[in-house]
């Protein structure tokens, strides 16, 4: 489903006007989020339909508390809404675009098999296999998601990587975190940022 038909569903059944007065109402109140630090602006396209894609400004601190909750798995009363979300629903299907390939095979990446993009941080060292849940990525260890998941991330067109690992692959205890990538291509706008905010702070 496309997000921005989301958006306007979304819309309909709360009768608010923006995307931001949805989230601020739905997850961002409950989970005291200050609405000053973490919000929906005017979205990539700066368009005036509910495009729930893109324009989300935050800062990690306020982040952090939305994945505290979805690993937790709270807001909801049914935690079936998560289970649904994090399920392989693109099993089957071929992978559009490229998100990359490290220790993949010829074989596997054939099968979908792409770079986990994660620095190597000790509890998974293998390429994934990328399906797509409900508005996020499910990352298996083998083609049909058999052998579970290695986490649900939602890597960002500028850099950002949230991701939520719940330790079935793992063996650690569940956790989240954000990773900020500095990478070429698309990001290189993002890259040349980087270089500039990082001068300043050693100017400072």
């Amino acid at each position: 489903m496309d997000l921005a038909l989301v958006g306007e569903i979304a819309q309909k059944l709360t009768n608010l006007t923006s995307w931001d007065a949805i989230f601020q109402k739905y997850i961002g109140t409950p989970l005291r989020v200050d609405p000053d630090q973490c919000y929906f602006g005017k979205t990539l396209a700066d368009q005036d339909v509910f495009v729930v894609a893109g324009g989300m400004r935050c800062d990690i601190d306020e982040f952090s508390k939305i994945l505290q909750a979805i690993s937790a798995k709270l807001l909801v009363q049914n935690s079936s809404l998560f289970d649904e979300a994090e399920r392989p629903h693109t099993l089957g299907l071929p992978m559009i675009g490229d998100v990359g390939a490290n220790v993949c095979t010829n074989e596997s990446s054939a099968l979908g098999c792409r770079n986990g993009f994660m620095p190597d941080y000790g509890n998974w060292k293998e390429g994934v296999y990328w399906h797509y849940g409900l508005m996020q990525w499910i990352e298996c260890a083998s083609p049909n998601c058999q052998e579970g998941t290695v986490r649900i991330s939602s890597p960002g067109l500028f850099g950002t990587y949230p991701w939520v690992d719940r330790g079935l692959l793992s063996g650690a205890r569940p956790h989240w975190g954000v990773v900020y990538r500095q990478t070429t291509g698309f990001c290189s706008e993002v890259y040349g940022i980087v270089n500039i905010t990082n001068n300043i702070v050693v100017a400072e």
